[in-house]
């Protein structure tokens, strides 16, 4: 008989609590003088062999039901290198319920043994996956930011119906052309006109014999080169044939053994695949923009530059800081590849003005003046970055948050938007709901289109050709299901106008809005997985946070497998019950 294994206690769970949130080692538990305090309490070697296994399967049980119960799932993935350059891959899962309440949370992490490339994030993707037993369907959508790998693995949401639309609702209500669609920055021109880049412009000639004040972004550089040179993956012509490489992929599909790849239990990931579709980081957006905008104005580049220069050089030195700490000024320097740096150097600088924190014999290399006026140029981005890094922010707040930068810098090609919206209406909608709702695939519906341009016969070619045409044609089942689909999203579109036109409905939260509405069950199901697409990756970015705290320099050494579940527990101990 072996022994019997007594289930935790209350008192042990807020013990293994206590220990994963805290940086107490566990070694703690032979101090005498806590035994006193605190009596029976276990051997290190009992607490690390069983009660921490135990727990981690707890966890592990309550996190599998809420996948199950979700509606809709998407995932988070990034990467972290630790104190020791090990490099990890963490996904997380942002799922929704029926109930429209929503829930993010840690799936786990996995150790990159070798280079970060495609196919090592595809394995380690579906170990982390598919350790928990739930339908693998629910997972739509990855949010992640514009690593090579990562777009390589994952492709974009492919509806080249829906970009048509698009294209046609443009030229209808705004004249465009192919040619016109090349932006003339007049905001720029007229920037460069005043007082203060008239300085910059004669400062720059100056700061040119100074090749160390060139701050290089060179990584930055080839990832926003790379995404402007590049032409998207889901934009075809409609007479363009398919590549080899899809065909290849398709007979691919067709031998995958369904008992082996059961798309229920088990998640297997194809790359290249839009099957489970990129979603880009909107803050990570937002940052090449930003990058993208100040490369483009060297006079901006050289103010940027020499601030981050003079900042490191105080940085470095106890001496010429001493002003900063007895003032309690703390210079910022810029760091290209974090979100919102350049503002909040910028911001760091004009708070040591207002400080009087600048020693008179080591002056600012820029005036108040130039530093506050590119302040007010990238406050508003600055502000949308912020609202994408909310945890309650989805992808269709983001859209609004374009709005209002449209009109912030009174551009007139966002002229409109609300009637492209209402026109584009049910070719976004088809585009979001399942395959299995709508009853027709994406490849079928172009393959109807391409139909649809080629031209017709001849009556007088032959005469059967001429009872064919006379006779009653065929529709397939897909077609059918395609058109009853179309007039359900139209139905559903109409109640959804008058809907949000009462003024009524302002009155109550989103959730309730579409809990109360049940005439609308297509729309509430793209609802669902609109709002289950979070704006940003800063929740992982968040854990990252706290893998940092585990991972101190005492603790480098710690085996990977130890540190991964230790901070596993830690953001999901309130999981425990």
């Amino acid at each position: 008989m072996g022994k019997t294994i007594q289930p935790l206690t209350e008192k042990d769970i807020n013990l293994v609590k206590f220990f994963l949130t805290s940086n107490n080692a566990i070694s703690h538990l032979k101090n005498e003088h806590l035994g006193k305090l605190i009596p029976q309490l276990p051997h290190p070697n009992s607490f690390t062999r069983s009660f921490v296994p135990r727990v981690n399967k707890i966890i592990i049980a309550n996190l599998e039901e809420k996948l199950k119960k979700s509606s809709s799932i998407c995932l988070i993935l990034d990467l972290w290198s630790d104190i020791g350059m090990r490099n990890y891959l963490a996904v997380a899962s942002c799922m929704i319920f029926k109930s429209f309440s929503k829930e993010l949370r840690i799936l786990g992490m996995e150790l990159m043994s070798e280079s970060s490339t495609a196919e090592n994030i595809k394995i380690a993707v579906e170990k982390i996956i598919n350790r928990f037993q739930f339908d693998k369907r629910k997972i739509f959508a990855i949010v992640c930011d514009q690593g090579s790998a990562l777009v390589r693995l994952f492709r974009q949401n492919e509806n080249s119906l829906f970009d048509s639309r698009i294209e046609e609702i443009d030229i209808q209500l705004n004249n465009f052309s192919e040619n016109q669609t090349n932006i003339e920055n007049d905001d720029l021109d007229n920037i460069l006109e005043n007082d203060v880049l008239d300085e910059l412009e004669t400062e720059e000639r100056l700061i040119e014999s100074n090749s160390n004040l060139r701050f290089e972004m060179s990584e930055i550089d080839r990832e926003i080169d790379q995404i402007i040179n590049e032409r998207p993956a889901f934009v075809r012509a409609s007479n363009e044939p398919d590549s080899d490489d899809e065909d290849e992929d398709n007979e691919n599909e067709e031998l995958l053994n369904e008992n082996i790849s059961d798309p229920v239990n088990f998640l297997e990931l194809e790359i290249g695949s839009h099957r489970i579709s990129r979603y880009s980081c909107a803050a990570h957006k937002i940052n090449l923009v930003v990058r993208y905008s100040i490369k483009k104005v060297s006079g901006y580049l050289h103010l940027l530059s020499s601030l981050s220069n003079y900042a490191s050089n105080i940085r470095r030195s106890t001496v010429l800081s001493y002003e900063f700490i007895a003032k309690k000024a703390k210079l910022r320097c810029e760091n290209g590849t974090r979100w919102s740096s350049s503002y909040l150097m910028l911001l760091s600088f004009y708070s040591a003005y207002e400080k009087n924190a600048f020693p008179s014999e080591n002056l600012c290399p820029v005036s108040k003046e130039k530093i506050l006026g590119l302040m007010k140029i990238l406050h508003s981005l600055y502000t949308f970055s912020i609202l994408s890094q909310k945890s309650d922010w989805h992808i269709g707040d983001v859209i609004p948050g374009l709005i209002v930068l449209s009109l912030w810098y009174g551009k007139s090609y966002d002229d409109n938007i609300s009637e492209r919206c209402i026109e584009s209406f049910n070719d976004a909608v088809i585009m979001l709901l399942d395959d299995e709702q709508l009853g027709v695939t994406q490849e079928q519906s172009r393959n109807e289109r391409n139909r649809a341009q080629t031209s017709a016969y001849d009556k007088s070619e032959n005469a059967a050709f001429n009872l064919l045409v006379e006779s009653v044609p065929y529709e397939p089942t897909t077609n059918r299901e395609r058109i009853t689909i179309i007039e359900k999203i139209s139905r559903e579109k109409e109640i959804f106008l008058d809907l949000i036109g009462d003024k009524t409905s302002l009155s109550i939260s989103t959730k309730e809005f579409w809990i109360a509405n049940s005439k609308i069950p297509l729309l509430s199901s793209v609802a669902r997985k609109i709002f289950c697409v979070t704006a940003s990756s800063a929740f992982i970015e968040r854990y990252f946070s706290i893998c940092g705290i585990v991972s101190s320099k005492r603790s480098q050494n710690v085996n990977p497998q130890n540190f991964k579940t230790k901070v596993f527990l830690r953001v999901n101990n309130d999981l425990l019950k």
